[in-house]
């Protein structure tokens, strides 16, 4: 049984997203990890019907180890990105409130959405404290 079709993608201005010319490549850069996974799901399905087959798909963003404490892989990323003269205590609590209000996931979540929403050969090539970059192809 199929469910009705989601409302249609919008970019920021608001116009609905074009349909009729596939996209060859697509980068989605530090977005997914501020929508929860039924909402990542709907978007990479949408997109995935917006690429031309065989085009690569660049995600980026927020994920944990799968063993990961999110706070303390989030506080490594805020402090790393203070420099040198990081106040480690302030990064905490930076990281504390991201950990609360992100629905951050795990990798293996990730590329399990991925996959899901029809992508395939998913590749993690970038890992960085709490940042994970992957590439998937439609």
């Amino acid at each position: 049984m199929r469910q009705a079709a989601p409302p249609p993608l919008r970019n920021g201005h608001g116009a609905r997203a074009r349909r009729t010319v596939p996209a060859r490549s697509l980068p989605l850069l530090l977005t997914l990890h501020f929508l929860k996974r039924d909402e990542r799901l709907h978007i990479l399905r949408e997109i995935h019907e917006r690429l031309k087959p065989g085009a690569a798909l660049v995600v980026a963003h927020h994920s944990i180890p799968e063993t990961g404490d999110m706070a303390r892989w989030l506080a490594r990323s805020v402090a790393f990105a203070g420099g040198s003269t990081a106040d480690i205590a302030r990064a905490s609590v930076s990281a504390a409130t991201m950990a609360e209000r992100l629905p951050v996931l795990p990798a293996g979540e990730e590329e399990a959405i991925l996959l899901e929403a029809g992508f395939r050969e998913v590749a993690l090539f970038y890992a960085a404290f709490s940042f994970r970059g992957w590439v998937a192809w439609a």
